[in-house]
């Protein structure tokens, strides 16, 4: 498939409309508190699933295919998300991650690895050995850069693919995990330090030299792990959400009561935000996990982000119809 050129537009309409009104150069409204998220973007045709951005370059938003190519926004200096055309790639996009603002890397449907740098300003399809969904990725540096996914039916299990930044290759060497577990991310500290989660509470930690399997005590689906250093954080759930956070004795479950499914989580500079189903927000506090009173929505939540400035984005949509609908980005 040939590479596109970067060609950024404008979205129109509402979605143009909305981005002003959540970017208003006067900060936020009068009577919006700072530490309140508010709706920054709302009624994308597509859900977003990730956002993220390198501290020296722009935010990036990826998400579900509307028809028109994966719902892919760009954050512009004046403040407004701009949608990149990525009609030439069909499919949803799940994660976006890169080991520099030069490179990232953009993972999804059917195996998809999508590779775009700077200096091309192009997104360059990569070969990879699966057909399954790629639902996270990570890259430790130009040459480590890891993605993994799995069945959505089940039917398979999951697979971890590692890439020297030229060819992608499937890890076989994994400890034993349950026929048809999927796994959704991948993150880690060094390119000698990472780990792979997924369904039925699999934790696979990698040293550089082998994988070994880590026991939370849990069957729940694990579906985002983000840390900052040591502090490393697990979020996911089925019925009720679910916390589990790293120490010097291994895993803890640190789960807040009665709060809805997580998706998404955030650890940087003390900080820790989760995100989850229908509007969930909720704060690391100095007692424990805390469901925020405020929310500015009732739907889904999927990734969550804090930039080097300390502000907080937040990105979902309708995560229940086909493709995920009703994108929307909050911002704290």
């Amino acid at each position: 498939m040939k590479p596109i050129p970067l060609n950024r537009v404008v979205l129109t309409g509402l979605l143009l409309i909305s981005s002003f009104a959540g970017c208003s150069a006067d900060g936020p409204a009068a009577d919006t508190k700072p530490d309140e998220w508010r709706v920054d973007v709302e009624d994308l045709s597509a859900g977003l699933f990730a956002v993220w951005g390198h501290d020296d370059g722009p935010l990036w938003a990826v998400g579900a295919d509307d028809g028109k190519g994966p719902m892919l926004l760009q954050h512009s200096a004046k403040g407004t998300w701009d949608r990149i055309d990525t009609s030439a790639h069909p499919g949803d996009l799940w994660w976006i991650h890169g080991p520099d603002a030069k490179t990232l890397y953009l993972v999804g449907d059917k195996g998809r690895v999508l590779r775009w740098t700077a200096d091309s300003k192009t997104f360059t399809p990569m070969p990879t050995p699966t057909k399954r969904v790629l639902y996270g990725c990570w890259a430790a540096d130009a040459t480590h850069i890891w993605a993994v996914g799995g069945d959505p039916k089940g039917l398979e299990t999951g697979v971890v693919l590692m890439s020297d930044g030229v060819t992608w290759t499937e890890v076989k060497d994994l400890p034993a995990v349950p026929a048809g577990t999927s796994f959704f991310k991948v993150f880690g500290t060094s390119a000698t330090d990472l780990r792979v989660i997924g369904t039925a509470g699999q934790v696979l930690h990698f040293d550089g030299k082998k994988w070994t399997r880590e026991n939370l005590l849990t069957t729940v689906r694990l579906i985002t792990i983000h840390g900052d250093g040591d502090d490393l954080v697990i979020v996911g759930g089925t019925g009720n959400g679910a916390v589990f956070e790293h120490g010097a004795g291994g895993w803890v479950n640190n789960s807040p009561e009665a709060i809805q499914a997580l998706n998404g989580v955030r650890v940087r500079d003390g900080k820790a935000w989760a995100v989850g189903f229908r509007g969930t927000l909720v704060d690391r506090t100095a007692t424990g996990w805390e469901l925020r009173d405020e929310t500015p929505t009732a739907l889904d939540l999927h990734g969550v982000f804090i930039d080097k400035n300390g502000t907080g984005w937040a990105v979902g949509g309708n995560m229940f119809s086909k493709p995920a609908s009703e994108g929307m980005i909050l911002k704290r």
